[in-house]
């Protein structure tokens, strides 16, 4: 849960707002993104209780969302404490290395072409999915201090 947190915590208070829980759960793809923000509250002003906001099916399904975000952001951690712990790792050289136009900045052009250059193929949304967890102020660069934040483990312990 620690690393969920961290993860979409975008102002690094240790809190969840309701703009960071959005991001979380929100689609990426805009078809979905609009079919979900065209729905109207149903059971909010009807003095129902939170419990039977949904039925259980997507209970369920939230729940199983929320364990797959808690599954994938330990195995991320995991992997990245695994990186660090090889003795040539480097995470400037490695900043440096995906930093093809030499502009002290990542571009999405820039990790395409790695991972192009090292026979990784993904497509245009994957690439997305991956650039935005680097870009955390979204602003379509990814400097050194976003870049080092991303790749270092967020915990010491497990």
């Amino acid at each position: 849960m620690y690393t969920f947190v961290r993860r979409f915590d975008l102002d690094s208070d240790g809190r969840l707002l309701y703009s960071d829980f959005c991001d979380a759960f929100s689609p990426k793809d805009p078809y979905y993104v609009n079919v979900l923000n065209s729905r109207q509250a149903d059971y909010i002003h009807r003095g129902v209780t939170r419990y039977n906001f949904f039925i259980p099916q997507t209970r369920d399904a939230f729940f199983r969302c929320f364990k797959r975000h808690f599954d994938i952001e330990e195995s991320i951690e995991l992997c990245k404490k695994r990186m660090v712990r090889r003795p040539k790792f480097n995470v400037h050289e490695v900043f440096r290395y995906l930093d093809v136009f030499e502009q002290q900045v990542l571009s999405r052009e820039c990790l395409k072409r790695v991972l192009i250059d090292n026979k990784v193929y993904v497509s245009e949304a994957e690439l997305g999915y991956l650039y935005d967890r680097f870009d955390r102020n979204r602003n379509g660069r990814v400097n050194y201090e976003e870049f080092t934040e991303e790749i270092m483990p967020k915990h010491s312990f497990h």
